[in-house]
């Protein structure tokens, strides 16, 4: 607990801008009878899997080329279900589908409360991860992939959950490609144990931690780890914040990944 403790220490500084600016807009969730709504190179429906409601981007194309599962923001102090319309998150989708990725943004389950002394740091970061890597599995067993075909994926909070339950969880998704970090950071003692590839992305100052993008990546100690992941700290944007442009590269990472 120790750990997982000095990793969040910094967040409770601006978790209240991670409760207004991060967390997204949450409508209860969504139907299982949703029509699918046709787009340029796929077709999205919303649909359960692994009993979660997800907003679900399948290629036209049969020829799939892996699964991404992807977690919204949330408040890190109590945070609810997850939520399906993050428009950072939706427009990423949308661009891995249309490359032939299979995605799904998951509504990851309500959390507990952190705690007084964020003594549920480490299992909520848990229960979302696991959600995410359940989906990603419901998903592969669908349409005949493989664990070793998954990537999943989070902004702020979620990204933060993953970032730690690489470095101190076991092995949820140990088995996957790699995962995604947007607007996510850590302690150094956290980026120097991340145990899975990672592609992390994040602005100048990003508030939370002292490392994100690049210096997420340039700490890692695991030389294969480091050798299959990738960071950028943006400098033309700043703070808790997002950039378009991390977009097509995020995509190419995970071209990279998943020919």
């Amino acid at each position: 607990m120790k750990n997982h403790v000095k990793i969040i220490m910094g967040f409770m500084l601006f978790s209240a801008c991670l409760l207004w600016s991060c967390s997204g807009d949450d409508d209860g969730g969504v139907k299982e009878d949703t029509p699918p709504v046709a787009q340029t190179g796929f077709t999205t429906i919303e649909r359960q899997f692994a009993n979660l409601d997800c907003s679900f981007y399948k290629p036209n194309s049969e020829n799939y080329k892996g699964i991404v599962t992807l977690g919204s923001g949330n408040d890190p102090l109590d945070p609810s279900e997850g939520s399906l319309n993050d428009g950072y998150l939706i427009t990423l989708a949308g661009k891995l589908a249309d490359a032939g990725y299979m995605v799904a943004i998951v509504a990851y389950r309500d959390e507990p409360p952190v705690g007084d002394n964020w003594q549920n740091w480490a299992s909520n970061a848990t229960m979302l991860a696991e959600d995410l890597s359940d989906v990603g599995t419901d998903i592969a067993d669908e349409f005949g992939l493989e664990r070793s075909d998954i990537v999943l994926g989070g902004s702020s909070y979620a990204a933060n959950a993953l970032i730690s339950h690489s470095a101190w969880g076991t092995g949820t998704f140990a088995d996957t490609k790699g995962f995604i970090a947007i607007m996510g950071s850590s302690s150094l003692e956290t980026a120097q144990n991340i145990k899975s590839p990672v592609l992390a992305f994040a602005c100048n100052g990003e508030p939370y931690e002292s490392n994100y993008g690049q210096s997420i990546y340039d700490n890692i100690i695991s030389a294969s780890v480091k050798s299959k992941s990738y960071g950028f700290t943006d400098a033309t944007c700043s703070g808790h914040s997002t950039s378009n442009g991390w977009q097509d590269v995020i995509v190419q990472k995970v071209q990279a990944w998943l020919p």
